[in-house]
This record gives structure tokens, C-alpha cells and sequence, in this order.
């Protein structure tokens, strides 16, 4: 018997600043489009998603297969960009700005990096103490 997860679903589209979108189905777009992001050389936005199953996602690849870059990637061109274009801003509070999109991922890796580098510090002088207090324990 297969386990079938009882929360809804959607399908979702995610635009690259590379001129490519997305077409994806989830259970939770927004955190699936934060590890979209955090694998991509390009910024992304996600620009709609609606109550949606695996097989209509399906149907839209099928539908813009010739557009296809790879995966789940496709050209915005033709009858998808139209598509892309009647679907933007549905089911998201809003589609954000580029420079958003690229400066907000900017200020979080460098927060996440001092974070790192203080807690190396500390790690550093926490040693430094049990050292010296193991070294005078042993003398």
C-alpha cells in the first residue's frame, strides 16, 4: 500500500534572470524555490503556483517540450511565454523586483558568514581555555 501525503498540492513557476522558468509541482513552493535558489547561477524568483497535481505539471511540460532546456527548465518563448505571462502573480503576495531578488541572498550569505567566523572565534578560545585548564590540571 503506498502512502499518499493528504496536504495539498501546486504546481509552481519559477522565473531565472537567465531568460528560463521553472515548472515545478510541491507541497511547499516557497521552500522548495529557497533550495532552488541556493543551486542556481542565476536568481530566481518564484512569479506563481496554484492547487495543482503531479499530473498537470506533467502536462505542462508535455504542452512546452519543445521549449525544454533541460530538466525542468524551459525557454521563455512563444506559447509559454504568453502562458507565463497570463499566470504571473497568481497565488504569490508578489513577484519581486531583480534587484531584490539579487541583493537579499547577498545580505544572508554575508550575515551567515560572520556567524560562521564568530563561532570559529569562540570554538578557538573555548579550546585555548580547555587546553590551558587540562594543561594545569595534568602539571
Amino acid at each position: 500500500m503506498t502512502f499518499r501525503d493528504p496536504r495539498p498540492t501546486y504546481v509552481y513557476v519559477v522565473e531565472a534572470m537567465c531568460g528560463l522558468v521553472k515548472i515545478g509541482h510541491s507541497i511547499d513552493p516557497a521552500s522548495r524555490v529557497t533550495t532552488i535558489c541556493q543551486h542556481s547561477a542565476s536568481p530566481v524568483r518564484l512569479i506563481a503556483m496554484w492547487p495543482g497535481t503531479l499530473a498537470d505539471e506533467t502536462d505542462l511540460h508535455r504542452l512546452h517540450a519543445n521549449l525544454r532546456s533541460h530538466n525542468e527548465w524551459f525557454r521563455l518563448e512563444h506559447g509559454l511565454a504568453a502562458f507565463v505571462d497570463r499566470v504571473r502573480g497568481i497565488g504569490v503576495d508578489r513577484v519581486p523586483d531583480w534587484p531584490e531578488v539579487m541583493v537579499l541572498p547577498t545580505l544572508e550569505r554575508r550575515e551567515r558568514k560572520s556567524a560562521r567566523i564568530k563561532a570559529a572565534a569562540k570554538k578557538r578560545a573555548e579550546s585555548r581555555i580547555i587546553r590551558a585548564l587540562v594543561q594545569e590540571h595534568t602539571s
